[in-house]
């Protein structure tokens, strides 16, 4: 018994080693699980992705010389002309004045300057990320049209206004970087020998600056009419395309669904219509934002699949387009297709898109017939002289495409007209053969 204590001492001090030692492997022990691999990343482009320059751009360009006027809707010859400016550095950007209607006419229509046009507001923001503006303090404002004055009394710089005609503001800036004679060599000079442009007057209104001549360089296109794989917009749009479901609506109509958002398409008119209802918002957008989010948006999945330009903006509701174009001319369509990308954003996040899913790739070589054309100015006589339609509420007359689908051997087909094209109340309409009374436009 004399040992007994000793043993339970013994017994008891390796019960505590072993309940370390326990300890010890547990602490330790690492499990043998095979590593989870994370799911890749999508990386989806389905057509090109665009600088905001190749987006964002003027569609005419009007020389006031002192014999007349002169100008351009030739969007390779208005590119290059605009490339040449990059060379100014624009500076003392500042408001000059709040102006009238007729104040807008009066500075439009004085000699020794070029105009460009733009088909919306510009934000002075979006132009500094395409030409260079020194200024700290770029304003958020925008503009409709910048006036280059060539003659001015320093030699040095070039005076450059611009003017908002929906807000009626003129902008007064300075460029240097360049000097006159080379303004003269490299612009002026070819510019003599552009069309020549009349300025429509309409008292209490804005006027129309449009071609005394037929333009000679509108084609009848035709193209196979392909689709853009829908897959890849599912794939772009949904955060997690494994959990969408399909449902058909109609014949020609399918959906696309998730827990949060609906992917809508027309497979007859070809357009798709992407809703995410939780991003809805009723705030106002801040107008160089709005553009640069939608033209980001639009890069993240390579969603110009077509030549698309900035067209219209409305920061009140969150809404921009882009617009179709087709040899440099805006495209319409007087059918139920779409010829723009549409979007409107929420809070946070894009709440509606709305786009074609046709792709027009390139036109049958052999399908491209030249269409004689009236002039724009002969157009816009044709319009004042219809009683249903007040002359003066008309914003812009364009020489366009119209687009339609037609079925050749059992093969769809889409057709570009040229065609004259009005903006009435916001809508751009189709100025058609009736309205003609049967004269010769090729429009039908």
């Amino acid at each position: 018994m004399k040992y007994l204590e000793s043993i339970k001492s013994l017994i008891l001090l390796l019960l505590v080693l072993l309940s370390v030692l326990l300890s010890f492997s547990i602490w330790n022990f690492m499990p043998g699980y095979e590593t989870i691999d994370k799911q890749p990343t999508v990386d989806i482009t389905i057509g090109a992705q665009k600088r905001v320059e190749e987006v964002v751009k003027p569609y005419k360009l009007l020389f006031n010389f002192e014999d007349g006027k002169r100008g351009t809707e030739n969007s390779l010859v208005i590119d290059r002309i605009f490339e040449k400016m990059k060379q100014l550095s624009i500076q003392e950007l500042t408001l000059n004045q709040k102006i009238s209607v007729e104040g807008i006419n009066e500075t439009l229509r004085k000699p020794n300057q070029f105009t460009f046009f733009y088909p919306a507001g510009v934000p002075f923001k979006v132009l500094d990320t395409i030409l260079t503006i020194e200024d700290s303090n770029i304003p958020e404002e925008s503009f409709t049209q910048m006036i280059v004055k060539w003659n001015g009394n320093d030699e040095n710089r070039l005076q450059i206004s611009f003017i908002n005609n929906q807000e009626n503001l003129e902008y007064i800036a300075y460029a240097s970087g360049i000097d006159r004679s080379r303004l003269s060599d490299q612009i002026l000079t070819d510019a003599a020998n552009y069309n020549t442009y009349t300025e429509v007057q309409r008292e209490g209104h804005l006027s129309l600056y449009l071609s005394s001549q037929a333009p000679d360089d509108m084609y009848e296109y035709t193209y196979l009419l392909t689709d853009t794989n829908l897959d890849q917009f599912k794939k772009a749009l949904f955060p997690d395309p494994n959990v969408v479901r399909s449902n058909t609506v109609a014949l020609s109509t399918q959906e696309f669904l998730d827990d949060s958002s609906k992917l809508t398409v027309d497979t007859t008119n070809k357009w798709i219509n992407y809703v995410n209802p939780g991003e809805e918002s009723k705030g106002i957008a801040i107008p160089s934002e709005l553009i640069f989010n939608s033209i980001d948006f639009v890069n993240e999945h390579g969603g110009w699949t077509d030549d698309y330009r900035f067209f219209d903006i409305d920061p009140i509701n969150k809404e921009i387009s882009f617009g179709l174009h087709i040899a440099g001319f805006p495209a319409f369509s007087d059918t139920k297709m779409t010829t723009a990308i549409h979007e409107t954003w929420g809070e946070n996040d894009i709440f509606r898109y709305h786009r074609p899913f046709y792709d027009l790739g390139n036109p049958f070589p052999a399908e491209n017939n030249n269409v004689p054309m009236i002039s724009g100015k002969a157009a816009a006589d044709v319009l004042a002289s219809i009683r249903e339609i007040d002359f003066n509420l008309i914003d812009e007359v364009k020489a366009g495409y119209n687009i339609s689908t037609i079925q050749s051997q059992d093969q769809p087909l889409i057709v570009a007209e040229p065609s004259y094209f009005y903006s009435l109340n916001g809508n751009w309409l189709r100025l058609t053969q009736d309205m003609l009374g049967g004269g010769p436009l090729g429009l039908e």
